[in-house]
């Protein structure tokens, strides 16, 4: 199943079906409805006609403002386009230009896990993460019984992570099922981080760097923790958080289960 989960994109990564995935009542995600992937602005014109194949029908671009402007989606035909921007500036560090980074990111042990602790806090805790993750699950209810949708960000990990994370367990897939599907980003982008650790050094980078950098290009059970942490706090499980702090209702998690499941 993981061969058939992970999408063949030579020209990105971390490009991914969330279907397949069972439920505790005994349905499963539909496949070719959900796509999580990274970037898109890197896809030649063969991979984008792939994912027009696929129906896709929505865009969920979850990057900030700069990161749009700098590296903007690509049309894709009948697709239409969202920006949903998690931060205001990107706490994740996944366009950081590691060349020109922070001198703490040098001198620091562990400030790579610090920062992206931080950062999944953020991206549930603050109004920006809240609005963001609103619309993106109101553009979920929104789609057709048909219609395929990409949400993505700049590696498919973080802000990505969240959303695959919440909406696999709003269907009701399992607590460790859904932790795994987070957790495959490593498997997804082992060559991704090994550019990125030849990125580092060509340019100067030491060793405190490339350590700190490697901790920010992974997902850990920890920054999942911490966005989690949020969640118990504010509402005390997935379906409150959907419904006090991100402004749904039962009902609607029910509509979901009917659009994305088998």
């Amino acid at each position: 199943m993981t061969e058939q989960r992970i999408i063949p994109i030579h020209h990105g990564y971390n490009f991914r079906d969330l279907g397949g995935y069972p439920t505790a009542d005994g349905h499963h995600v539909q496949w070719g409805r959900l796509y999580r992937t990274g970037r898109l602005n890197i896809l030649d014109a063969g991979e984008r006609q792939q994912f027009v194949q696929r129906h896709v029908a929505q865009i969920l671009d979850l990057r900030d403002n700069r990161e749009v402007k700098e590296e903007p989606d690509p049309a894709l035909t009948g697709a239409q386009y969202h920006h949903l921007p998690v931060f205001i500036s990107d706490e994740t560090g996944a366009n950081l230009p590691w060349f020109s980074s922070s001198h703490d990111l040098a001198q620091k042990h562990h400030l790579g896990d610090q920062l992206m602790k931080v950062a999944y806090h953020d991206m549930l805790a603050k109004p920006t993460g809240q609005q963001a993750y609103h619309n993106y699950f109101a553009s979920l209810l929104a789609a057709k019984s048909n219609d395929a949708i990409i949400f993505h960000c700049a590696a498919g990990k973080d802000r990505t992570g969240i959303a695959a994370y919440l909406t696999l367990r709003l269907l009701g897939v399992d607590e460790e099922t859904a932790r795994q599907d987070y957790l495959m980003t490593n498997q997804c982008s082992i060559e991704h981080r090994r550019n990125r650790i030849r990125e580092i050094k060509a340019a100067g980078g030491n060793d405190v760097m490339v350590s700190n950098v490697m901790e920010m290009a992974s997902a850990k059970d920890e920054f999942l923790q911490s966005a989690l942490d949020v969640v118990k706090q504010e509402a005390g499980s997935i379906s409150a958080f959907f419904t006090k702090v991100l402004g749904f209702s039962a009902a609607d998690i029910k509509d979901l289960r009917k659009l994305y499941l088998v």
